[in-house]
């Protein structure tokens, strides 16, 4: 029996009420198996408080149970049972193209690259009803609004999504696992852990392949005004907690963090296009920034 080439790995804090859309998810999956390039999938349940958590194999697929809740914790805890040699990240609210496999595969084998991702495109956008305060300022805190059209190295500062990334297995052991200070959980909206893990890698380790592309759904729930605020204010202390580690010079969004030359004129452009919310916003995280990364929040 040939070793297992790539394991995916998809962490839920909801397999029981999400199972329909994960099965979909896993379908996609199983259709792109190739006898020259054996598959694993792996659900990580992180719902510590579930009593339908059932350990085991379900269509091919192994389910395993990380009983602390976060993000990077469940990450983790399918990377330590993954046995392939490329470990890929999916979120549960993705549905993957049909060339995504064959894709991540095919950039892993070129020489040197370490870190594989494609773009995440969102379904049916142009049915969402997006409030009028909204533009591609807040887009990004979901989706990034634009990827790269062409296949290549990544060019700093820009690094993938972790809802569509890949790493050889190798990387785990030379570099550890995903930061868990940087933990999305419950209603705690820390984001990073994807962005920070990359920052470990050099940038001509990692590459971007479109044709490993993913789709998702923004749901009206995430365009509310409330929903950013909490966003923007955890994205701060992200951000904060991220130089503090790597420091600023390889930090991918330093223009609107500290209030310069450029951040007043970015600011004073808002403004006169009367985007109050977005100024408010751009403020909060600033201020929210500051004192993080005195206070060491």
């Amino acid at each position: 029996m040939k070793a297992v080439e790539i394991s995916v790995i998809i962490p839920t804090v909801d397999y029981s009420g999400r199972k329909a859309r994960i099965d979909a998810i896993v379908a996609t999956l199983l259709s792109q198996r190739v006898m020259e390039s054996p598959m694993e999938v792996i659900v990580v349940d992180n719902n510590p408080t579930s009593k339908d958590y059932r350990a085991g194999v379900e269509n091919f697929t192994k389910i395993i149970r990380e009983s602390v809740l976060g993000l990077n914790h469940a990450r983790n805890t399918g990377i330590k049972a993954a046995t392939g040699n490329i470990i890929a990240f999916l979120d549960d609210d993705v549905v993957p193209s049909k060339t995504w496999v064959a894709s991540l595969i095919r950039a892993h084998k070129l020489p040197g690259i370490l870190c594989v991702g494609g773009p995440v495109v969102i379904e049916d956008w142009h049915k969402v009803v997006v409030p009028e305060w909204f533009s591609d300022y807040f887009l990004r805190f979901i989706v990034p609004p634009k990827f790269p059209r062409l296949a290549g190295k990544i060019e700093k500062p820009y690094y993938l999504i972790g809802a569509n990334m890949s790493f050889k297995k190798s990387v785990f052991n030379d570099c550890g696992f995903f930061d868990i200070n940087l933990d999305r959980r419950g209603d705690c909206l820390l984001s990073g852990g994807d962005v920070e893990f990359m920052m470990r890698l050099k940038p001509e380790h990692i590459f971007y392949e479109p044709l490993a592309a993913v789709s998702t759904k923004i749901t009206q729930q995430r365009l509310t005004r409330w929903y950013f605020i909490r966003r923007l204010f955890w994205q701060a202390v992200s951000d904060a907690r991220i130089i503090k580690k790597h420091g600023l010079e390889r930090f991918y969004d330093q223009s609107e963090l500290f209030i310069s030359a450029g951040f007043i004129n970015l600011l004073f452009k808002t403004l006169k296009k009367k985007s109050f919310f977005r100024t408010f916003c751009m403020i909060i995280r600033i201020m929210v920034f500051k004192i993080a990364l005195t206070f060491n929040l």
